[in-house]
C-alpha cells in the first residue's frame, strides 16, 4: 500500500483490509466533494437508503421510524439527526420530495 512503510508491521489481513477499505471510502469522499459528512451524517444517510429501498424515495422517514429501523446502542440522538438531514439536505444528496416538514425525501443516486 502506497504511503506505509514497507518494513516491521505485520498486519493481519482482515486488518490490513479494513485500512485499504478506509482509504478508498476517504479518497471516494474527498472526490465527491463529502468529506465534511461526520460519522453520524454517514449513519442516517445509510440507514435512510435501506429504507429507501431501489426506488429512492424516503416516504415517511422520521426520527421514529429511524430508530426502530437500527440497534438501540446505534442511534443518534433527534438533534443530530436533524442536523445530518440538513447536512444531507445542503449537501444535494437527498432532496426533500414535497415542501414543508413533511419526512419524504429522494435520494439523488
Amino acid at each position: 500500500m502506497s504511503g506505509l512503510p514497507s518494513g516491521g508491521l505485520d498486519l493481519p489481513s482482515d486488518f490490513a483490509s479494513y485500512l485499504a477499505l478506509l482509504r478508498l471510502v476517504d479518497d471516494a469522499s474527498k472526490d465527491l466533494g463529502l468529506s465534511h459528512l461526520t460519522a453520524s451524517d454517514k449513519h442516517v444517510l445509510l440507514v435512510m437508503t435501506e429504507f429507501a429501498g431501489k426506488n429512492h424515495v424516503a416516504g415517511g422517514f422520521t426520527y421514529a421510524k429511524y430508530c426502530d429501523l437500527v440497534e438501540q446502542d446505534e442511534v443518534v440522538s433527534r438533534a443530530q439527526f436533524f442536523k445530518s438531514l440538513d447536512r444531507l439536505l445542503s449537501a444535494n444528496i437527498i432532496m426533500r420530495k414535497s415542501p414543508g416538514r413533511k419526512a419524504n425525501y429522494l435520494l439523488r443516486v
